[in-house]
Parts: structure tokens; sequence; C-alpha cells
């Protein structure tokens, strides 16, 4: 008898640890990822996975909260969205379903579960995600701009194979791989600050002297006449109170292939060009843009040749240092040229 009554006992202990296994979601990501930069809200979908002491442990509900701010979660203000108890059994994932959000901004989220025997989690680590341009129209300010434009009775499009002895002068002229810079000034502490960026064929952004990002070849190559992407990149940290500078380097990609050395095709579709748009928000609640106008200013840059099958040519006696940071002389640089853009959404 003895026996069986330290096995029951032991059962019941065991009992008592399993109904008290500490359990939480974790893993969290949205649209797949974890604290996204650039998401587009069409759908924002929010995934989890659960970590629990206790064996076999089986979700039966969620409660999913979404915040404005950090100090929202903070004071438990679920101000953007607040799913309840939704009652839908092991599915660990969910769609947004509140108010409207706002571009270039940071939010954050959290979930708690319940298990089958009623047993209520802790809340989630706040996990977050940042919003990128979510309406074209934003996007207005922001002109397309260039070192020079590729007049269309020189364009080739769609590109073709061969060694195009057939074009003339066509696709003959090597395209100038221009840097652009701008400065502004920032004079209140900054809350947060995004940059939405697309330079065709392919850019490197830098902000203060230093690149923005680690992105290589960006953005991908794509049919321009149809989409254009775009890069998000958080510079909160990067800017500093005073004078600031942007600056960017765009080479053609595949957007323009010359015909010289080594080469699969000639494609003449436009030189290079950029666009960009950043985003301040200000701890005083107040926000500002940098866009790509015509206050930019624009130069050769020591990249005297570059083609995405021929390689690269740079010619070091014409680096000029400094050229991505406050206080350089641009005084000899050209303003940009406007530009239609190759009419990709």
């Amino acid at each position: 008898m003895t026996i069986y009554k330290y096995l029951s006992i032991a059962v019941l202990l065991l009992l008592t640890v399993n109904a008290n296994a500490i359990t939480e979601p974790v893993n969290l990501t949205c649209n797949h990822k974890k604290s996204p930069l650039g998401v587009e809200t069409d759908r924002l979908e929010f995934n989890w996975n659960i970590s629990a002491d206790q064996q076999s442990f089986q979700q039966h509900a969620w409660q999913l909260q979404v915040f404005s701010s950090l100090n929202a979660v903070l004071l438990g203000k679920a101000d953007l969205w607040d799913s309840q108890k939704m009652n839908a059994g092991t599915a660990m994932s969910a769609v947004y379903g509140g108010k409207l959000l706002s571009s270039g901004k940071r939010y954050h989220w959290r979930v708690r579960v319940w298990s089958s025997n009623g047993t209520v989690s802790d809340w989630s680590r706040p996990a977050t995600f940042s919003t990128g341009i979510l309406q074209t129209k934003e996007w207005d300010q922001s002109r397309w701009i260039a070192y020079q434009v590729l007049e269309d009775a020189r364009k080739v499009v769609p590109g073709l194979h061969g060694d195009g002895s057939l074009l003339g002068e066509k696709a003959v002229q090597p395209a100038v791989v221009p840097y652009f810079r701008k400065t502004f000034d920032i004079n209140k502490p900054i809350a947060e600050a995004y940059v939405f960026v697309s330079g065709l064929g392919h850019y490197e952004l830098q902000l203060n002297g230093k690149k923005v990002g680690d992105d290589f070849l960006a953005p991908g190559w794509t049919n321009y006449s149809k989409t254009n992407l775009y890069s998000t990149y958080d510079v909160t940290a990067s800017l500093v109170s005073g004078k600031n500078a942007l600056g960017a380097i765009v080479g053609p990609g595949f957007m323009y292939i010359n015909r010289e050395r080594y080469r699969k095709m000639a494609r003449a579709e436009a030189f290079p060009m950029l666009r960009l748009k950043l985003m301040i928000r200000y701890k005083d609640g107040s926000t500002t843009e940098v866009v790509t106008d015509d206050s930019w200013k624009t130069s050769p840059s020591a990249v005297v040749y570059s083609s995405i099958y021929g390689g690269e040519d740079y010619d070091a006696r014409k680096e000029q240092t400094g050229w991505d940071r406050a206080g350089f002389n641009d005084q000899y640089w050209k303003k940009a040229i406007y530009l239609r853009g190759l009419e990709g959404k």
C-alpha cells in the first residue's frame, strides 16, 4: 500500500507541475520575417511558435495586440488593434484587422495563447515591424533624377542578343556612372527615420560618409516598364544634429548594356537614375521629408566604365574625397536632371 501511496503522490505532483508549466509565444514574425522593414499593408500576417515546458501542449485560442509605440505597449494600451480572445484552435497565425497604418513608421505587437484546459500564457515579448510607402501618391514629390538622358532614338528595348552589329550607333556610348548628393539640416531630437530608395540599374547609398545597409546590386532586376523595386533602411542612428549629407552612386546594371567587351546582349533603356524619399519623425510629433528633386547635385564618379557582363573600370585619379559628407565643396557639380522614369510602379 505504501508503494501505491507514493505513486499516487508522484502523479499528483506531475499533474501540478504540468498545470503550472511555463508557456510563451516565441519566434514572432510579420509577413514571415523578424522585425521587417518596408512592410506594405495589403495583407499583414503575424505568426508565432510556442515554447512550453508542458509536454504535448496544444494551443486552443490566442489574442494579438498591435501598438503605435513602445510606450503604448508598456501602458498595455492596444491603440491600433486588439483581436480579443480568438478560439482559433492550433493555428498560430493572424491577419491584421486594425486601424489604418502610416508609411515609414515602426509598430509593436504581442500575442498570448490559451491551452486546451483554459490556462493562459504570459504575453510574448513585443516584436516590431516598420512600414514602407503604402500609397503610390506618396512618391509624387520624389522625382527620378539623372546625370544624363538617353534619347529615344538611341534606345534598344527589348535587349538584342548577339553582337549588335546592325544597331548602328545605338548602345555604343558608355553610360556615365554618376554620384548624387544632397545636404540637409536636423535641429530637433529624432524619434525614427527611414529612407526609401531605388537606383536603376543598381545603386549604393551613403549617409554622412558611410554606406547604408549591406545590400549588393540593389534593387533586383525587373521589367522596369512595369515594376521598379525599392529598398527600405532604418537610418535613425546614422543622422546627426546639424548638417547631414545623403549620397548615392548609380550604375547601369541591366538597364543599359553597351556594346563593349564581353556581353550576352546589347540593351539601352535608360542611363542611371535615382529616386529617394527620406522620412524623419521627430520626438515632438512633427515630420519632415528629404526627396530627390532638382536641388540635388551630380557628377561623374571614379567608376569610368561599368557593365553587368564586362566588369568595371575604376580611375583613382578621379576620386572626390568626402563627396558623400556634409561640408564637401560641390560648386563644380551640376544640378540633377529630372526624368519621367520608366513607368514602372
